[in-house]
């Protein structure tokens, strides 16, 4: 029985037991007389190896399955990628060195903590699209913050923000208003420009301009470039009568 136990696999496990089993029915006489019995202990210890790494092979592969299922990584991966993460972790030195796909586990967790740091930056510029509220003659800085913060973003942020579309309402709202600024600010500064060289005839004209820039609102005069101009030309005319 000993004597065929030679390049012992799984498959002989019941051989060895049977030529154990025998063995151990002998007298101590008897066992004196079998000279092989190395041969039988050298089968049993590699049966015992060959067992434990089946074993290994087993729980590797558990693990394995696991890692494949995380599959494509999304915001509701969370779960799949720390139970494969644990189950990686319990296994023994040997086990983890027959997981053959635990770069892709390594790869998720980059994967899921990118996500993170996405949607951290998309909720951000989300918020400040929020902030943005009733458009109104003084939105403008808040609009600007927000277009520029969601510009920044990278094309997978841009994907998470869900109110772009306030966004663009909000400027479109605000770029009617302001288009009606701009024209009432225009014709103010064509006022300031047309006024040329500064005399005592030029008092009426003066008052004019003055009237017409006071008539406007804050953010129409803000759109004025050449108020200073007006300014000046007052001066000057008060400085000609005084002169007088």
């Amino acid at each position: 029985l000993i004597g065929a136990l030679k390049n012992v696999t799984l498959r002989d496990a019941s051989k060895v037991e049977t030529a154990r089993a025998a063995y151990e029915g002998l007298t101590s006489a008897q066992k004196a007389l079998v000279t092989n019995v190395n041969v039988l202990t050298a089968a049993e210890s590699t049966l015992k190896k060959l067992e434990q790494q089946a074993a290994d092979k087993d729980k590797a592969d558990e693990v394995m399955v696991l890692i494949s299922r995380i599959g494509s990584v999304n915001s509701e991966s969370e779960d799949a990628i720390e139970a494969a993460r644990r189950a990686y972790e319990k296994l023994t030195d040997a086990q983890k060195a027959l997981v053959s796909n635990v770069d892709i586990l390594t790869a998720a967790e980059k994967a899921f903590a990118d996500l993170g740091a996405d949607k951290k930056a998309a909720d951000s510029v989300t918020a400040l699209i929020n902030k943005i509220g009733t458009v109104g003659r003084e939105s403008g800085e808040a609009i600007e913050a927000a277009r520029k913060a969601y510009d920044a973003l990278t094309p997978s942020q841009k994907t998470m923000v869900g109110n772009l579309d306030t966004l663009t309402k909000a400027e479109q709202a605000y770029a009617g208003m302001t288009s009606g600024d701009a024209a009432a600010a225009g014709v103010v500064e064509n006022m300031i420009r047309n006024l040329g060289t500064i005399t005592l005839d030029s008092e009426n004209v003066i008052k004019a301009v003055r009237a017409a820039y006071d008539s406007l609102t804050d953010a129409q005069k803000s759109l004025v470039g050449n108020a200073e101009d007006l300014a000046k030309a007052e001066k000057t005319l008060t400085d000609l009568k005084n002169q007088k």
